[in-house]
Protein backbone atom coordinates (compact mmCIF):
# COMPACT_ATOMS: atom_id res chain seq x y z
CA UNK A 1 0.00 0.00 0.00
CA UNK A 2 1.83 3.64 -0.94
CA UNK A 3 2.15 5.77 2.00
CA UNK A 4 0.80 9.20 1.91
CA UNK A 5 2.54 12.57 3.33
CA UNK A 6 0.72 12.38 6.30
CA UNK A 7 1.40 8.65 7.00
CA UNK A 8 5.41 8.96 6.72
CA UNK A 9 5.49 12.60 8.76
CA UNK A 10 3.97 10.69 11.39
CA UNK A 11 5.79 8.12 11.48
CA UNK A 12 8.86 9.97 11.26
CA UNK A 13 7.73 12.77 14.36
CA UNK A 14 7.36 9.47 16.62
CA UNK A 15 10.90 7.32 14.98
CA UNK A 16 12.82 10.66 16.09
CA UNK A 17 11.16 11.46 19.64
CA UNK A 18 11.85 7.03 20.28
CA UNK A 19 15.51 7.68 19.63
CA UNK A 20 15.88 11.42 21.49
CA UNK A 21 14.35 9.27 24.67
CA UNK A 22 17.11 6.13 23.78
CA UNK A 23 20.02 8.94 23.35
CA UNK A 24 20.13 7.48 20.07
CA UNK A 25 20.39 10.74 18.68
CA UNK A 26 23.89 10.72 18.83
CA UNK A 27 26.92 10.75 16.14
CA UNK A 28 27.37 7.34 14.94
CA UNK A 29 30.03 5.24 12.71
CA UNK A 30 27.64 5.67 10.18
CA UNK A 31 27.54 9.97 10.55
CA UNK A 32 31.10 10.00 10.83
CA UNK A 33 32.02 7.71 7.98
CA UNK A 34 29.27 10.24 5.63
CA UNK A 35 31.19 13.52 7.16
CA UNK A 36 34.31 11.69 6.24
CA UNK A 37 33.10 11.10 2.82
CA UNK A 38 31.97 14.93 2.33
CA UNK A 39 35.74 15.94 3.46
CA UNK A 40 36.68 13.83 0.70
CA UNK A 41 34.51 14.77 -1.95
CA UNK A 42 36.19 18.71 -0.85
CA UNK A 43 33.96 20.00 1.80
CA UNK A 44 35.33 23.41 3.24
CA UNK A 45 35.10 25.14 5.99
CA UNK A 46 33.05 27.95 4.01
CA UNK A 47 31.02 25.69 1.49
CA UNK A 48 27.59 25.64 1.30
CA UNK A 49 25.84 22.51 2.63
CA UNK A 50 21.47 21.50 2.10
CA UNK A 51 21.57 17.88 4.09
CA UNK A 52 18.22 16.44 2.95
CA UNK A 53 16.35 14.27 5.58
CA UNK A 54 18.11 15.60 8.03
CA UNK A 55 16.44 14.02 11.06
CA UNK A 56 17.24 15.32 14.24
CA UNK A 57 20.99 16.25 13.63
CA UNK A 58 23.12 13.46 13.95
CA UNK A 59 24.85 14.02 10.78
CA UNK A 60 24.19 17.73 10.82
CA UNK A 61 25.92 18.80 13.94
CA UNK A 62 29.31 17.32 12.43
CA UNK A 63 29.04 19.62 9.41
CA UNK A 64 27.70 22.63 11.10
CA UNK A 65 30.28 22.41 13.28
CA UNK A 66 32.71 21.98 10.50
CA UNK A 67 31.41 25.06 8.60
CA UNK A 68 33.53 28.45 10.32
CA UNK A 69 32.22 30.00 7.49
CA UNK A 70 29.94 28.59 5.61
CA UNK A 71 26.17 28.17 5.39
CA UNK A 72 23.79 24.80 6.62
CA UNK A 73 20.38 24.49 4.91
CA UNK A 74 18.73 20.99 6.56
CA UNK A 75 15.54 19.85 5.30
CA UNK A 76 13.42 17.04 6.30
CA UNK A 77 9.56 15.84 6.36
CA UNK A 78 9.04 15.82 10.06
CA UNK A 79 8.01 19.30 11.63
CA UNK A 80 9.45 18.06 14.87
CA UNK A 81 12.96 17.75 14.05
CA UNK A 82 12.49 21.02 11.94
CA UNK A 83 10.77 22.53 15.14
CA UNK A 84 13.64 21.14 17.39
CA UNK A 85 16.97 21.87 15.24
CA UNK A 86 15.45 25.44 14.68
CA UNK A 87 15.66 26.23 18.54
CA UNK A 88 18.95 24.11 19.12
CA UNK A 89 20.67 25.96 16.06
CA UNK A 90 18.32 29.42 16.49
CA UNK A 91 22.01 31.32 17.81
CA UNK A 92 23.77 30.39 14.49
CA UNK A 93 22.95 32.81 11.62
CA UNK A 94 24.27 30.36 9.38
CA UNK A 95 21.54 27.75 9.50
CA UNK A 96 18.30 26.91 8.47
CA UNK A 97 16.01 24.22 8.63
CA UNK A 98 13.03 23.77 6.44
CA UNK A 99 10.28 21.39 6.49
CA UNK A 100 9.71 19.84 3.13
CA UNK A 101 9.32 16.22 1.06
CA UNK A 102 11.60 18.37 -1.45
CA UNK A 103 9.49 17.30 -4.54
CA UNK A 104 8.93 21.45 -5.39
CA UNK A 105 11.52 23.27 -2.71
CA UNK A 106 12.98 26.38 -4.25
CA UNK A 107 15.79 28.24 -2.08
CA UNK A 108 17.45 31.96 -2.53
CA UNK A 109 20.71 30.10 -3.10
CA UNK A 110 22.66 27.28 -4.88
CA UNK A 111 24.38 25.11 -2.82
CA UNK A 112 28.03 23.48 -3.48
CA UNK A 113 27.19 19.90 -1.85
CA UNK A 114 23.73 18.33 -1.36
CA UNK A 115 23.51 15.45 0.63
CA UNK A 116 21.30 12.58 0.64
CA UNK A 117 22.49 10.30 4.69
CA UNK A 118 20.40 6.95 3.54
CA UNK A 119 17.20 9.23 2.94
CA UNK A 120 16.59 8.13 -0.78
CA UNK A 121 15.45 4.74 0.10
CA UNK A 122 13.02 5.87 2.72
CA UNK A 123 11.06 8.47 -0.14
CA UNK A 124 8.39 7.09 -2.28
CA UNK A 125 10.18 6.03 -5.34
CA UNK A 126 7.64 7.78 -7.79
CA UNK A 127 8.85 11.24 -6.05
CA UNK A 128 12.44 10.87 -6.90
CA UNK A 129 12.28 12.32 -10.11
CA UNK A 130 10.53 15.43 -9.24
CA UNK A 131 13.76 15.57 -6.37
CA UNK A 132 16.42 15.50 -8.90
CA UNK A 133 14.17 17.88 -11.18
CA UNK A 134 14.00 20.26 -7.86
CA UNK A 135 17.96 19.55 -7.43
CA UNK A 136 18.64 21.05 -10.60
CA UNK A 137 17.87 24.32 -9.66
CA UNK A 138 19.99 24.13 -6.21
CA UNK A 139 23.25 23.23 -7.72
CA UNK A 140 26.01 25.45 -9.71
CA UNK A 141 28.49 23.42 -12.30
CA UNK A 142 30.63 22.98 -9.57
CA UNK A 143 28.13 21.39 -7.41
CA UNK A 144 28.64 17.83 -5.53
CA UNK A 145 25.68 15.83 -4.48
CA UNK A 146 26.36 12.75 -2.43
CA UNK A 147 24.51 10.13 -1.61
CA UNK A 148 24.92 7.57 1.02
CA UNK A 149 22.70 4.43 0.17
CA UNK A 150 22.04 0.97 1.88
CA UNK A 151 23.76 -1.72 -0.23
CA UNK A 152 20.98 -2.90 -2.35
CA UNK A 153 21.58 -6.58 -2.06
CA UNK A 154 21.82 -6.13 1.74
CA UNK A 155 18.87 -4.41 2.39
CA UNK A 156 17.30 -7.27 0.15
CA UNK A 157 18.39 -9.72 2.56
CA UNK A 158 17.22 -7.63 5.02
CA UNK A 159 13.52 -7.83 3.47
CA UNK A 160 14.11 -11.18 3.55
CA UNK A 161 15.49 -12.18 6.48
CA UNK A 162 15.07 -9.37 8.92
CA UNK A 163 11.82 -7.09 7.97
CA UNK A 164 11.22 -6.01 12.22
CA UNK A 165 14.26 -3.50 10.71
CA UNK A 166 12.78 -1.78 7.88
CA UNK A 167 11.00 1.53 8.34
CA UNK A 168 7.66 2.63 7.14
CA UNK A 169 9.43 3.09 3.16
CA UNK A 170 12.34 1.00 2.75
CA UNK A 171 12.85 0.20 -0.93
CA UNK A 172 16.15 -0.99 -2.07
CA UNK A 173 17.77 1.20 -5.17
CA UNK A 174 20.05 0.15 -7.84
CA UNK A 175 23.06 1.82 -9.81
CA UNK A 176 20.73 1.51 -12.60
CA UNK A 177 17.60 3.72 -10.82
CA UNK A 178 20.33 6.36 -9.57
CA UNK A 179 21.81 6.76 -13.37
CA UNK A 180 18.37 7.20 -14.92
CA UNK A 181 17.36 9.96 -12.13
CA UNK A 182 21.11 11.34 -13.00
CA UNK A 183 21.06 11.83 -16.20
CA UNK A 184 17.88 12.31 -17.20
CA UNK A 185 18.22 15.63 -15.22
CA UNK A 186 21.54 17.19 -16.41
CA UNK A 187 23.23 14.56 -13.73
CA UNK A 188 26.13 12.16 -14.11
CA UNK A 189 27.70 9.73 -11.75
CA UNK A 190 30.77 10.47 -11.18
CA UNK A 191 31.59 7.69 -8.52
CA UNK A 192 29.85 4.86 -6.60
CA UNK A 193 31.85 3.48 -3.89
CA UNK A 194 30.88 0.53 -1.53
CA UNK A 195 31.76 0.27 1.87
CA UNK A 196 31.29 -2.15 4.76
CA UNK A 197 30.53 -0.98 8.08
CA UNK A 198 28.53 -2.98 10.22
CA UNK A 199 29.04 -6.44 8.48
CA UNK A 200 31.29 -8.15 6.46
CA UNK A 201 29.74 -7.96 3.09
CA UNK A 202 28.89 -4.12 1.52
CA UNK A 203 26.24 -2.66 3.51
CA UNK A 204 26.73 0.88 2.26
CA UNK A 205 27.17 2.34 -0.77
CA UNK A 206 28.86 6.15 -0.96
CA UNK A 207 27.81 7.48 -4.63
CA UNK A 208 28.69 10.88 -5.78
CA UNK A 209 26.32 12.73 -8.81
CA UNK A 210 27.74 15.99 -10.49
CA UNK A 211 25.85 18.04 -12.85
CA UNK A 212 26.74 17.58 -16.50
CA UNK A 213 29.29 19.99 -18.34
CA UNK A 214 31.77 20.20 -21.13
CA UNK A 215 35.36 19.71 -20.09
CA UNK A 216 37.51 22.64 -21.35
CA UNK A 217 40.27 21.05 -21.27
CA UNK A 218 42.05 17.67 -20.48
CA UNK A 219 45.37 18.34 -18.79
CA UNK A 220 48.11 15.66 -18.86
CA UNK A 221 49.72 14.66 -15.92
CA UNK A 222 53.62 15.89 -15.04
CA UNK A 223 56.00 12.86 -16.31
CA UNK A 224 57.01 12.66 -12.88
CA UNK A 225 53.39 11.41 -11.88
CA UNK A 226 53.18 9.40 -15.34
CA UNK A 227 56.68 8.04 -13.91
CA UNK A 228 55.13 7.08 -10.42
CA UNK A 229 51.85 5.91 -12.12
CA UNK A 230 54.02 3.68 -14.30
CA UNK A 231 55.97 2.11 -11.45
CA UNK A 232 53.13 1.27 -9.17
CA UNK A 233 51.41 -0.48 -11.78
CA UNK A 234 54.09 -3.36 -11.72
CA UNK A 235 53.94 -4.40 -8.01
Amino acid sequence: MQKDKEQVSAYYDQLWNEYEQTKLSKPNSRHRTIFKNLKRAGLQPNSSVLEIGCGVGSLSGLIIGYLTDGFFAGADISSQTIGFLKNKYQANKRTDFVVTDMTNFTYNKKFDFVIFPDVLEHIPIETHTKIFKTLSHLVHEGSIILINNPEPLALEWVHANRPDLLQIIDQALHVNHFAQLAYENGFYIEKIEPYALHTVQYDYQNIIIKPKHTLKSLQQKQKSELVLTNIKSRL
